[in-house]
């Protein structure tokens, strides 16, 4: 049907609709069963698209549903036209489509109908649970899960109003701390502290409006990146013309799209940097372009005459490589730096955009919100690492989630103590329903008061409690560093059955024994420690293969048939290959250093390579770069079969898979990739850097001089001697 509508427009039959001169036509909008057409209202246009349709449903077996099928008209339509068209089509009229894609269709200045549609499915989500009786870890799975899921589709089309966010996590916090006959309980954390993550000492929940910025952002991001889609070529008819995304305004009298897009562009901005290609599309002085920096923008003086420079105009003339001379007059010493760790592609593709906040240069909207909570923390990173430490813990522990939960609220001293709803109720008892010689405080309960005293030796447990500190979090954090895991799994679940007991003698008048709690203990530490048990056996019986050592597998497939690891060691290729093993270093305050050894079927050196930059590259960049370096080897030494080992996995599982993306190392990796186009045959594996030894030590080779030092047939003898180990051990 979309090919018989496109082929109408281009013989004229229809024409479509156009919302600026140099925007494309568009005559239709298909999404599995939901269809938009645009004509005009006349006919002759009606009887084409009828016909359409009629020939649609021969050829493909599929009949219009004419009742959900339904037509409106623009303002200003003649009613004998409407009258025509309604006969051609035989459907029914309405003022304005209801919903596409389960969305308005037309929206207003009054953003009623969008707020509607998530309230009303919030609210009975919301309601329904309340009959329910949930822990507070049931309750942060079913609001993660499900509420804060449910605006995502819409918050990621358009931008909600900040009040109607509020209302959205007013509903959402009333549902958390709960509510008595309609009146919502006392909120004893802000959520704003709620919504920081668990290891900073919240729940990890979302800002809701913060959120809708981060979605809004892939937009943006898409008009950014790729510019012959559809949205991009309208909005950039009408909008911004001959110039970028970037560099557009948000003009007179803009569309509600326009203007949430245009203003999603900033979040973008915060971490988009431009990915340098051939540089000629790229401002010295005005883009992001420079890596690891807050603003990635230069902030060296400007000289006079130079406000239009582009970063080609800084390459030699090869455009192969940086201009040290011009670098170093330009820039500061940092900005130096920065600069010569950008890596210059022999393709000399146009320059690009890359996010760098993910590894693979594409924007993701869990980096982007990230962004906005990092903003908002107001932490040094020495009480960043404390707090971590002690959130991790707890959230770590192998006890039930609503244990961790009230740990959670214990740190922050907000359990509903008397003291603490003294503070917020003049006038409340605060005396200690035990001993009624102190304030009922957090810390009273649970260190200083009499009807703890023997607790833990009442349980035969081995825990001390008496750790320091005058703050609820320090007693805590002290305690838990002072013990074994298991004790600290004791410590919880002991105190969270103190503080259940305490609540059913406040609120029930069931005043008990220790006895009850020990017993209440016991039977938790037990059920927790079956659990563990069946775990463990069920995990015995699976026959998985275990994994060790920072993501590496002990064992992996080779390309060539070959197990490669720590048992196996160097392997010979098959026969008619050429193995090629490659391996970057680096030295300090001098540069970088890449090494290559080619050895046939029968283990013999066929060559070996030294190369040393000045440059300084990230480790993964350089551990690719390598393997650029020996397929560079192999086609200047003819082979027509080889295999490319090296002991980094990440960049040899990125080259096996052809993984995509945006950031500097996928350009080198698409260097990489057509390079070896040239080959017959061509495989990547991983080896350990155990048995990586000849190219680790051709990659820190002494003495050091920059450029590229080849042997053939007189090797250096440690070389010659690690090459020779290497066949000794495999056989």
């Amino acid at each position: 049907m979309s090919s018989m509508l496109r082929s109408a427009m281009e013989r004229g039959s229809i024409h479509g609709i156009r919302i600026a001169l140099i925007a494309p036509v568009v005559t239709h909008l298909l999404f599995a069963d939901d269809s938009i057409i645009f004509v005009k209202a006349n006919v002759r246009e009606a009887g084409v698209v009828r016909d359409i349709l009629r020939r649609y449903e021969d050829a493909s077996g599929q009949s219009i549903n004419l009742e959900k099928t339904t037509i409106s008209f623009s303002k200003g339509t003649k009613a004998f036209r409407k009258v025509g068209v309604l006969g051609v089509l035989g459907v029914r009229e309405v003022d304005v489509q209801g919903k596409y894609l389960g969305l308005p269709t037309v929206i207003g200045q009054s953003k009623k109908a969008l707020t509607n549609i998530i309230r009303d499915k919030l609210s009975k989500k919301l309601q329904g649970w309340r009959v329910l009786l949930f822990s507070k870890a049931g309750k942060e799975t079913l609001i993660k899960a499900v509420a804060e899921a449910m605006p995502t589709y819409v918050m990621s089309v358009f931008k909600i109003p900040t009040t109607f966010c509020d209302e959205l996590r007013s509903m959402v916090s009333t549902f958390w701390w709960g509510s008595d006959n309609g009146r919502r309980k006392m909120p004893w954390v802000a959520w704003s502290k709620m919504c920081k993550p668990k290891c900073r000492g919240g729940l990890g929940y979302r800002d809701f409006a913060n959120f809708n910025k981060a979605l809004l952002g892939k937009q943006a991001w898409r008009l950014m990146t790729n510019d012959t889609c559809l949205m991009a070529r309208v909005l950039k008819g009408k909008y911004f013309g001959d110039r970028s995304f970037v560099d557009a305004e948000l003009g007179h009298n803009p569309s509600y799209t326009w203007r949430i897009i245009w203003e999603a562009r900033e979040v973008v901005m915060r971490g988009a940097r431009r990915r340098i290609g051939d540089g000629w599309s790229t401002s010295v002085w005005w883009d992001p372009w420079i890596p690891k920096t807050q603003s990635r923008r230069i902030i060296s003086p400007r000289l006079e005459n130079d406000e239009d420079m582009k970063v080609a105009h800084l390459l030699r003339e090869d455009g192969l490589g940086w201009d040290r001379q011009k670098v170093s007059s330009l820039f500061l010493p940092f900005e130096q730096e920065r600069v010569y760790s950008i890596r210059i592609s022999a393709t000399k593709p146009v320059d690009g955009w890359c996010w760098d906040y993910e590894k693979d240069g594409e924007y993701s909207v869990r980096s982007a919100y990230k962004l906005f909570v990092d903003d908002g923390s107001g932490i040094e990173q020495s009480d960043f690492a404390r707090d971590k430490w002690l959130w991790s813990r707890i959230w770590k522990m192998p006890v039930l989630p609503r244990i961790k939960v009230f740990f959670w609220q214990l740190c922050h001293d907000n359990l509903a103590t008397k003291a603490n709803i003294a503070k917020r109720l003049a006038g409340h008892d605060m005396d200690c329903p035990f001993c009624y010689n102190n304030m009922e405080t957090c810390l009273h309960i649970f260190r200083d008061c009499g009807w703890v005293e023997g607790f833990w030796e009442g349980l035969g447990l081995d825990v001390s409690v008496d750790g320091g500190g005058e703050r609820v979090r320090e007693w805590v954090e002290s305690t838990l560093k002072e013990m074994r895991e298991e004790h600290c799994v004791e410590f919880m679940v002991g105190y969270w059955a103190l503080w259940e007991r305490r609540n059913k003698f406040i609120f029930e008048g069931v005043r008990g024994d220790l006895n009850g709690v020990f017993n209440r203990v016991k039977g938790l530490l037990g059920e927790m420690r079956a659990d563990d048990d069946r775990e463990l056996n069920l995990g015995e019986g699976s026959g998985s293969k275990a994994k060790t050592g920072e993501g590496r597998v002990v064992e992996e497939q080779g390309e060539d048939g070959g197990k490669e690891g720590e048992k196996q060691g160097w392997m010979r290729p098959r026969e008619g290959a050429v193995k090629i093993n490659v391996d970057a270093g680096f030295m300090e305050g001098m540069g970088m250093g890449f090494g290559v050894v080619c050895r046939d079927e029968h283990g013999v050196v066929l060559k070996v390579v030294a190369v040393q930059r000045e440059e300084t590259w990230e480790v993964k960049m350089a551990e690719a770069y390598a393997v650029l370096t020996g397929v560079k080897e192999a086609i200047d030494a003819g082979y027509k079969q080889v295999i490319f080992e090296s002991d980094c996995l990440e960049v040899v599982t990125d080259l096996r898979t052809r993984r995509k993306g945006r950031s500097d190392i996928h350009l080198l990796y698409e260097d990489i990739l057509s390079s070896c186009n040239i080959f017959e045959a061509v495989n990547f594996s991983f080896v350990s850097r155990r048995f990586n030894r000849v190219a680790h030590l051709l990659a820190h080779v002494t003495p050091w001089s920059l450029g590229r030092r080849v042997w053939i047939d007189d090797l250096p003898q440690h070389i010659s001697d690690v090459s020779s180990s290497d066949l000794v051990l495999y056989n």
